[in-house]
């Protein structure tokens, strides 16, 4: 066999063998194989038909004998198929594999009858798949936006070479250069795709993807990697403060809000540059960060600045938003000083003194019921940002004030405030002079006065004359001086004492007016009792009560004796309130015919009543398109403090549904941009401790185009 190998694979033996045997029956080939292109892990088969063939058929691998049995041993995916009585030896390569990859003859060896004959060559191609791709990319650290960065994929052990096409978020990306590189065993070859990425920040959590593809495979091969891109978060917003005047001793709830930023950003509240808070969370799921804020709101406030900082690991320098607060706050203190006793005809000055303030408040004078317009206002810087208001006011008395409550109010009507100090005015106004004359003695004598045995101080200096002295004292009556007696003594050094005295009869209006009640709280509907009492009076003094223009006669009791030897009236008045008379002033007269001057004095109602709305209030509203509708609240309540929910087609309004809602200090309803959906019936329900009310206002939104024809 060795031999007969020999002759067979030497080709140029074959003319010699043929001269030997000559013209007998020869073998020749009816189908040879040819090159053939396969995938790995397909069925390759080589054809090989030999005619009327007498010797050993073989195939040979790359110069190997493969064996002569059709099952190929040693070769478990090689096999010769076909028919051999029709001289059919294809070879079938299952499953095949790079190692296939070689060039293949067939062989039919010597016989008797024929000599040996070799076909022509023919080469199996293999198309090997490239491996799993994978990138070469530093992600140990997230990559920084705006920054560029070289992505490298590579296509392993491949034949031939794979074609690399790089994605980006599923774009191709373009300009990636290619490099063709040995693999891991012969005939195989890497390819390695690289290019230069600008990372975008909405690149994070994105993928990357390396597509690999060559005549092995139906479709490519893929290998992803999700980027990770650090950015800086965007500028924060400060959402609770819409408007910048808040009013001292509210708490703020203020919340800083960063969207974005990868990682998400940190933050930090600031008040004039000290920090006020550090600490925040973090919705991933949203991709914001937030930070609330409980801010108690002082005067020292007033112009601070508050800031919320926010910054991240790749932030160039910190993004900021900042907010001048006003503080609206009221005067910490209201004095009254001066001099509250005069002489009838006398001129009184007087200051009213409020603290700082913001906005500054005006100060209003009454005496009794009535205002006083005669006053100088000064307005000067004080402290927090505020102003101080001083007023001076200078009024010339009367006795028919005396005993009047003198008042100073401070006040704001745009913050609602109002202070009030009071004090009682003291007018004299009668005058009696007393003159004492003694005659003789010697030494002369010394005078003194006594008012009811009690030496009275302000008597004017003793005088002489020739035939003795005299001293006088000036006096300004009051009812204490009814029923007084007034006495002069007059002694020398011989210690005798010489008196004499006058008993005065003095008529007085009531020395005090007070108003009571037994009731604390006054509510709309009940029965209001007022007590009146007039101090003691001479003669007795007659009690009437007014409210505005309304004139009252009460129940008077019957007079009872009081000092001074006059006498006290009392009388009392029930009243039915209503939420008209909350902060009138009911005020009791004290008046006799028999003086020209008499006593007042007032009470203040505080009636509480629940919401209700002013005659005012409109019923429509008309607004033109894209334009801003108020829908004006006009209610009032005691308490003060309301609650109003608004509610569109009964839905409740809330800013957390539309940015465009917003509610003024006095809860009226502000629509920015307003569109035709925003009209209809708008229902506003108001609530106080006293109760609950509601209305309703139409809004008519009007189409712009046909406003301007109607214009």
């Amino acid at each position: 066999m060795d031999f007969l190998s020999a002759w067979i694979l030497s080709p140029s033996a074959l003319p010699f063998l043929c001269l030997i045997w000559g013209t007998q029956a020869q073998q020749a080939f009816r189908s040879e194989p040819r090159n053939l292109t396969v995938r790995m892990g397909a069925t390759a088969v080589l054809r090989c038909e030999v005619l009327r063939a007498s010797g050993t058929v073989q195939w040979v691998k790359d110069g190997l004998l493969l064996g002569p049995q059709r099952s190929l041993p040693g070769f478990p995916r090689y096999s010769m198929i076909g028919t051999p009585k029709r001289g059919q030896y294809h070879l079938q390569i299952e499953k095949a594999q790079l190692e296939d990859d070689a060039l293949y003859e067939c062989q039919a060896g010597r016989s008797e009858s024929s000599h040996a004959i070799i076909s022509g060559s023919a080469w199996i191609d293999m198309l090997i798949p490239p491996s799993k791709p994978y990138f070469e990319v530093d992600m140990a650290a997230p990559w920084v936006a705006g920054k560029k960065y070289t992505v490298a994929c590579i296509a392993p052990d491949a034949k031939p070479v794979a074609e690399i096409t790089l994605y980006k978020d599923g774009v191709e990306l373009t300009g990636a250069e290619s490099f063709t590189m040995s693999g891991s065993k012969d005939k195989l070859l890497n390819m390695r795709a690289e290019v230069t990425v600008t990372a975008l920040s909405s690149d994070n959590g994105r993928q990357l993807a390396c597509h690999a593809n060559n005549p092995a495979l139906f479709r490519p091969v893929e290998t992803t990697m999700a980027m990770s891109v650090y950015f800086p978060p965007q500028p924060p917003v400060i959402v609770g403060l819409e408007r910048e005047e808040v009013k001292a001793g509210r708490t703020l709830i203020l919340e800083c809000v960063s969207h974005g930023g990868n990682p998400l950003a940190t933050l930090h509240w600031t008040k004039n540059g000290d920090i006020l808070s550090m600490t925040w969370d973090e919705d991933t799921v949203a991709q914001k960060s937030s930070s609330v804020l409980l801010l108690k709101i002082t005067p020292a406030d007033n112009q601070a600045v508050l800031c919320c900082e926010s910054v991240n690991l790749v932030s160039l320098s910190p993004l900021s938003v900042s907010r001048k607060i006003t503080v609206l706050f009221e005067p910490a203190e209201v004095t009254l000083s001066g001099s509250l006793s005069a002489i009838e005809g006398q001129d009184l000055e007087l200051t009213c003194y409020a603290t700082s303030s913001n906005p500054p408040v005006q100060i209003r004078w009454w005496l009794g019921y009535k205002e006083l317009n005669t006053s100088v206002v000064v307005m000067e810087e004080g402290a927090n940002g505020g102003m101080t208001t001083m007023s001076n006011m200078t009024h010339r008395v009367s006795r028919e004030e005396d005993g009047l409550e003198l008042t100073c109010e401070a006040f704001n009507k745009g913050t609602r405030f109002s202070k009030t100090q009071t004090s009682k005015l003291s007018v004299y106004w009668s005058t009696v002079r007393l003159v004492c004359f003694a005659t003789g003695g010697n030494p002369t004598g010394t005078l003194t006065w006594f008012k009811n045995g009690r030496v009275v101080t302000h008597a004017q200096k003793q005088t002489s004359f020739d035939r003795g002295v005299a001293r006088e004292v000036v006096l300004v009556l009051t009812a204490s001086d009814n029923m007084a007696t007034y006495r002069c003594n007059a002694k020398n050094e011989a210690e005798k004492t010489i008196s004499a005295q006058a008993k005065l009869m003095v008529q007085f209006p009531p020395v005090s007016m007070k108003i009571t009640t037994k009731q604390v709280e006054l509510r709309q509907g009940q029965v209001l009792t007022l007590e009146c009492l007039s101090g003691s009076s001479n003669p007795k003094a007659n009690i009437s009560w007014s409210l505005g223009a309304l004139r009252f006669q009460g129940v008077e009791q019957p007079p009872r004796k009081a000092e001074f030897g006059g006498v006290s009236v009392h009388s009392s008045l029930s009243l039915t309130l209503s939420s008209q008379h909350h902060n009138q002033r009911v005020i009791c007269h004290g008046h006799s015919a028999l003086l020209a001057e008499g006593a007042n004095t007032f009470f203040k109602l505080n009636v509480l009543y629940p919401p209700e709305f002013k005659p005012e209030q409109p019923k429509q509203v008309q607004v033109v398109e894209d334009d801003i509708a108020t829908i004006p609240l006009l209610v009032s309540a005691n308490p003060e403090e309301l609650s109003c929910i608004w509610r569109h087609h009964r839905e409740k309004l809330v800013k957390e549904r539309d940015v465009r809602y917003d509610w003024l200090d006095d809860n009226s309803l502000e629509i920015r941009n307003v569109t035709r959906k925003d009209a209809g019936v708008y229902m506003v329900k108001c609530t106080n401790d006293e109760g609950v009310n509601q209305t309703s206002i139409m809004l008519d939104v009007q189409c712009e185009n046909l406003h301007t024809e109607n214009g």
